[in-house]
């Protein structure tokens, strides 16, 4: 089956507010008495196949192709290549930083730094990730590898297996098994 979703903002009056908010909050996470005659703002995810998902768009509906929930950017095909885009983009300028500083730090320090600061997020919501295809998690290991070097101080052509097990990281694919694993 292929993933497909459609990300919907949708303005609601209270009258709408009443009859759908219960259909996606059944656990009552929200008070409705609380809903005002003013319109709300609500981030609908719709999952499904083109043909189910076909059926409930209107014209009251309006669709974007990506948006943020949680520091995580979701997107209409559950690909998640704007999340991993912006991923890249803030890990190495991280990297960047680390590089400049790494000759006054001890390799303890270094690495301290680069858990808390890059593998966090590289960890954050890492489980979403399982089942993407080999590309997309390939874009996470370079830079889980550029990391690895820069903790090291080692050149751009060394090989990073050695590397991170010298470290005790393991590689992005384990990461994610592992934190399955561990919410199972």
């Amino acid at each position: 089956m292929q993933k497909c979703a459609a990300l919907t903002y949708a303005k609601l009056t209270e009258t709408q507010t009443r009859t759908i908010v219960p259909i996606f909050f059944r656990k009552k996470c929200c008070k409705l008495s609380s809903v005002k005659a003013n319109p709300i703002l609500f981030l609908i995810l719709l999952i499904g196949r083109k043909q189910q998902l076909a059926k409930t768009h209107s014209s009251s509906l309006n669709t974007t192709h990506s948006a943020r929930k949680v520091g995580f950017i979701f997107d209409e095909n559950l690909t998640f290549c704007d999340q991993i885009s912006a991923l890249s983009k803030s890990c190495y300028s991280h990297i960047r930083q680390l590089r400049c500083i790494r000759p006054y730090l001890d390799s303890k320090t270094a690495s301290i730094i680069a858990t808390s600061i890059v593998h966090s997020k590289l960890d954050y919501c890492n489980s979403l990730y399982y089942n993407l295809p080999k590309s997309q998690i390939h874009r996470l290991q370079q830079i889980q590898n550029s990391l690895a070097r820069a903790v090291v101080k080692s050149p751009k052509c060394t090989h990073t297996t050695p590397i991170l097990k010298s470290l005790h990281w393991l590689k992005i694919n384990e990461r994610i098994e592992y934190k399955i694993l561990s919410l199972a």
